[in-house]
């Protein structure tokens, strides 16, 4: 039971892992010398970007402009109505009719809708027989969106201590960290700063969080930004923060198409010294593309925080 009782205390799996108590083979324990390189297959996103786009003009093209016009407006009219229903009041939501978002050519009849004629109209059943209708998930939950409910926006935050209680502060390569982060702070005038983006549709968000409680414990200020960012955001955010450091998270293969774009949104924005760093599940085969399209360290899995956290400071700018 002791190391069942081991486990169950706050970090114990990660204290683990770090300190290979717990044997993760490849990955704390029996490294390869040399590793094979794994064969990874390559998606052109420009491809497939111009692909989807395509397919969606063809939708617009073929659809029944009519029929379109009057589902959405229904979809539209339903959802106000609910939203009357639930005491939207005064506000954006009580207001809209399907007046406010019809399609034109068809004088807004769809308040006559059966589907928006029931009390509490079903939102689900609006959404279904609108993509029966041909429209697009987009517009399907702009409705929503513009109908008064907004779009949900996550807010990240980060906990401190669990890092430090997991490995333990007395390990030589926090202290070790720990003081070259203080060793940075006598020289720059502050703590170093790292923003961690998370870029795409790339919604694998638990590493980013781990490495950020990481380097907060180590003595970093950290912020976080929100899932599904583009680069230009992540830019506009590391102007506002005042960030030594763009830390991106890549859990899905977006880098190539990514990177380069967060590295010209900098410059664009005059941070281009800012220090631009990547980590996550990386092909060997694409480091130097992400070397030349300015990338100062590459963190891959297996990547002790430490050991990140003093290659970074060694290439952080002061200012």
């Amino acid at each position: 039971m002791g190391d069942v009782e081991e486990l169950l205390v706050p970090g114990g799996m990660t204290h683990g892992r770090e300190s290979a108590w717990q044997v993760i083979v490849g990955v704390n324990k029996f490294r390869l010398d040399k590793e094979e390189p794994l064969a990874t297959r390559s998606i052109d996103n420009a491809a497939v970007l111009q692909q989807q786009v395509e397919q969606l003009r063809r939708i617009r093209e073929s659809r029944d402009g009519v029929l379109f016009s009057f589902c959405r407006c229904s979809y539209l009219a339903g959802f106000a109505q609910t939203l009357r229903g639930q005491g939207a009041g005064g506000g954006l939501g009580g207001r809209l009719g399907a007046e406010d978002h019809c399609m034109g050519g068809f004088g807004c009849a769809a308040k006559a809708a059966p589907m928006s004629q029931k009390e509490s109209p079903n939102l689900l059943e609006l959404a279904v027989e609108a993509a029966r209708r041909r429209c697009t998930v987009g517009e399907i939950s702009d409705a929503l969106e513009f109908g008064g409910w907004g779009r949900y926006v996550p807010t990240d935050s980060v906990i401190s201590g669990v890092y430090g209680q997991a490995y333990g502060e007395d390990a030589a390569d926090i202290q070790s960290a720990m003081a070259e982060v203080r060793v940075f702070e006598e020289r720059a005038g502050r703590r170093p700063r790292v923003l961690v983006a998370k870029m795409g549709q790339d919604g694998h968000d638990r590493g980013a969080k781990v490495i950020a409680t990481g380097l907060a414990d180590l003595g970093f200020d950290v912020d976080i930004g929100p899932l599904f960012q583009t680069p230009e955001e992540v830019a506009r955010q590391a102007v506002d923060a005042d960030v030594h450091c763009v830390g991106v998270s890549s859990q899905a293969a977006g880098h190539r198409t990514l990177v380069p774009q967060l590295r010209k949104a900098l410059q664009d924005a005059g941070v281009g010294h800012v220090l631009l760093v990547i980590g996550g599940v990386i092909p060997q085969e694409d480091y130097q593309f992400l070397y030349d399209n300015g990338v100062g360290c590459i963190f891959g899995p297996g990547t002790r925080i430490p050991a990140a956290a003093k290659e970074m400071l060694a290439k952080l700018p002061l200012n």
